[in-house]
């Protein structure tokens, strides 16, 4: 969110129902015109003054009802009409008053309607309102907000109350008997006939639904509710869903806490922005460029249709309003790599039946029908996973599940039927007889069972030192989203050494924290640092401990100065003779991050238990569709990729390489396992097609038969996403480059596994099944 603190953020998901003072409105007809010139003379002076947040306007009521002299105990209004309101009971709640739920109707506060002009501040020249201080109900206590019709009543929306529970202080909280006996204390049929209908002109008194310091609606109390109330006033049917979202939006079932807030300057956010576009088009050409240059005419079909998928994945995503974060990218890469693999599928099979008819319509209808089955369980398995995926309440793990799902339907459409009714009509013209393509992958008859053995040494070798490296470094190893802690991205004044790296992990070493106590990256340029600080930095004895997070700094040259910690590190440096750039200094405080480790206990449990019940859900597909040592067989491929791969992030960590697990990580290894999923369920589909047409043949003879064949789709699909993945690797940037690295090396892996691990553990089942 641009220009808006995490702060600010929490602000708007903060919603209560406080009941709005009638006595002091303009409802009475007794003080009406003294409300208003007072909330008047509050309004002209915040305006004045620019201080009309809710909290400078309730810091100038207070003044004007209590004096100069801001006390309570001697009371010297400034204005005759704050005289007149104090005289007749009104108090405003000073700044440090408590707020709860307990019924309490001598302490009133200012709040404000919602809009920028009179038009939406129901017949006042102001936006003011006098609601009591404490609140009836908090928003985190609604359930089941909802949107009706009624033929009498027209739109209103409903909501239930929730229970009683305890709260992580051990207190018993029961909001249903909180904002019962507010209600019932104002509610229309309880004041009639009692002095208090005098000041609502015979109505109930009104609830305030307040939103991010806002009055979003004020509904008169008809009668008093506990379990369930409805809101209506003649609603549209598009003010009434408003409403609904409003709602929603601030009821939260739990208290919002800042996990992360990373700020990001305008210029280094559009930098990495840029640096993103340029890699993720270079990536996108290099791809068409393959297809085309090894599949000629039907390469740029195909290309066609993968861009035609990308719009409509596009599209769908902007009519949900969904924003893309990193996993859902990793979600449209395997996508894109799925429909890709769809084609050259088609197209292999293509190839192999017109050197067998000679005949191009044949052999397109033929090679379509005998692919599909092998696009359909490869992309039904990885929509199944994504299903389950979807229902785990794991950001990243969902972002990366419903971009998924959208982009495996939207390919099965354009790679099956789009270019395949584009291919009939193109064989109905009788010009057209051959469909001319490369053969680079000759070797029709290799023995992969062979050389498995020197596969297994190797990701062995890998795993052992992988295992190793992990252990030596597990403090270092994990990002900031699973540890927490601080980072701050910073341009160092150029010098003639260039090794911007050491010089500044030596001076912060200098100040006594240890070499787990910092991380520092270098980007691009060299001179560009991320200097990362682990959560143990604010622990007893380390340079952050008791530092509060801002202060109030006169006379500060840099707004970076009001932060303790970042001034910390300025002054780390300058000791050490190092300068960090004036144009660095004007944006420190946008390019500080700070995170508590948003991969708490329970998301990454849920994380797991996601995983874990995917991969049960793929077991249980791949043995319906195929037979049970297939689906073995596949689990252990899958197991075996993500281990090799953190295996090779530790040893490149230990190497000096800036990767690290993180969430960046999660969503590259979930797209592995699509991947090397989806490539061995293609090598699957023709061992059991196999199966049918060479039953005099061995088991071991039918496994290398349907690798020799399914070589060809093997090699350009590997080949064409890992010219993609590098392109992201060598020209996306600091922002994608871990996850696009993990993503190289998973591919590789994954289609080395899916041929020399998968098929072998196979072979191996079947003999013990035999």
């Amino acid at each position: 969110a641009q220009a808006l603190s995490a702060k600010e953020l929490i602000k708007a998901s903060s919603m209560s129902f406080q009941i709005v003072n009638e006595k002091y409105s303009l409802n009475n007809p007794n003080l009406s015109e003294h409300v208003n010139k007072f909330l008047q003379e509050v309004y002209n002076e915040a305006v004045v003054t620019n201080k009309k947040d809710i909290k400078g306007i309730n810091a100038i009521a207070f003044r004007h009802l209590y004096g100069k002299s801001l006390s309570t105990e001697t009371v010297e209004p400034i204005s005759e009409s704050a005289k007149i309101l104090y005289e007749n009971g009104l108090r405003i709640a000073s700044s440090d008053s408590e707020i709860t739920s307990a019924f309490n109707d001598t302490l009133s506060k200012i709040s404000l309607f919602k809009g920028s002009d009179a038009s939406s501040w129901h017949g006042q020249t102001n936006p003011l309102l006098i609601v009591f201080n404490n609140y009836a109900l908090e928003g985190s206590n609604l359930a089941n907000i909802r949107s009706t019709y009624d033929p009498s009543q027209g739109n209103f929306l409903t909501f239930e109350v929730k229970g009683s529970y305890t709260n992580k202080e051990g207190v018993k909280v029961s909001p249903r008997e909180e904002v019962h006996t507010w209600t019932s204390q104002f509610s229309k049929d309880k004041i009639a006939g009692t002095p208090l209908e005098n000041f609502s002109k015979g109505q109930g008194w009104r609830m305030a639904v307040i939103l991010n310091d806002y009055i979003i609606s004020a509904p008169t109390l008809h009668v008093d509710f506990k379990d369930s109330a409805q809101i209506t006033g003649s609603f549209s049917l598009r003010e009434v869903n408003q409403l609904v979202a409003d709602l929603k939006a601030g009821s939260l079932s739990f208290t919002p806490h800042i996990l992360s807030e990373k700020n990001v300057s305008a210029e280094l956010g559009s930098k990495e922005r840029v640096k993103g576009i340029v890699a993720t088009f270079a990536a996108l050409a290099l791809v068409i460029m393959a297809m085309v240059y090894y599949y000629k005419f039907a390469g740029l079909v195909a290309s066609i249709a993968v861009i035609f998928n990308l719009l409509i994945m596009w599209a769908t995503l902007q009519n949900l309003h969904a924003t893309l974060s990193l996993a859902s990218i990793a979600g449209i890469i395997l996508t894109v790599g799925m429909a890709v693999d769809a084609n050259v599928l088609v197209f292999e099979r293509i190839k192999e039946e017109f050197a067998i008819s000679k005949r191009i319509a044949s052999a397109i209808q033929n090679g379509y029908k005998k692919a599909f089955s092998a696009i359909l369980d490869s992309n039904l398995t990885t929509i199944l996973a994504a299903l389950i995926l979807l229902n785990f309440d794991s950001g990243p793990i969902k972002g990366f599940a419903l971009t998924l799902i959208i982009g495996i339907a939207s390919s099965m459409f354009t790679a099956l039927f789009m270019t395949r009714y584009f291919f009939t009509k193109w064989a109905q013209n009788p010009k057209n007889t051959k469909l001319h393509m490369l053969d680079f992958v000759k070797i029709k008859n290799f023995n992969f069972s062979k050389y498995s053995k020197y596969v297994f040494m190797l990701s062995g070798l890998i795993i052992l030192v992988g295992a190793y490296t992990f252990s030596i470094q597990k403090k270092s190893i994990f990002g900031m989203d699973f540890t927490g802690g601080f980072a701050l991205t910073v341009e160092i004044d150029k010098t003639k050494s260039h090794d911007y790296r050491s010089a500044v992990e030596n001076a912060f070493l200098k100040t006594g924290i240890s070499s787990k106590d910092v991380q520092v990256r270098e980007l691009t340029p060299s001179n560009n640092l991320r200097l990362l600080f682990s959560a143990s930095m604010d622990q007893k004895g380390k340079p952050f401990y008791s530092m509060p997070y801002e202060i109030d700094a006169l006379d500060t040259t840099y707004k970076y100065q009001t932060n303790p910690r970042i001034a910390w590190v300025v002054d780390a440096l300058k000791e050490n003779n190092i300068n960090i750039s004036p144009r660095s200094l004007e944006k420190l405080d946008q390019n500080w991050t700070l995170m508590s480790g948003q991969m708490s206990d329970s998301m990454k449990n849920n994380a797991i238990w996601g995983l874990s019940l995917a991969l049960i859900a793929i077991l249980g597909y791949i043995t319906f569709r195929f037979e049970f040592k297939f689906a073995f067989s596949a689990m252990i491929c899958l197991i075996h990729d993500i281990v090799v791969t953190l295996g090779l992030i530790a040893i490149l960590h230990i190497l000096g390489v800036p990767v690290q697990i993180d969430l960046h990580t999660v969503a590259a290894l979930m797209t592995i396992i699509g991947y090397s999923l989806n490539d061995t369920i293609v090598i699957f589909d023709r061992i059991r097609e196999d199966l049918k047409h060479m039953k005099k043949h061995t088991f071991k003879e039918i496994i290398n038969h349907a690798l020799n064949h399914t070589l060809s789709r093997t090699t350009i699909t590997s080949a064409t996403t890992i010219i993609a993945l590098l392109a992201l690797v060598l020209l996306g940037g600091a922002t994608i480059f871990s996850f696009a690295l993990v993503m190289t090396i998973g591919v590789i892996f994954g289609t080395l596994s899916s041929i020399f691990i998968a098929s072998p553990l196979m072979l191996l089942f079947h003999k013990l099944e035999v």
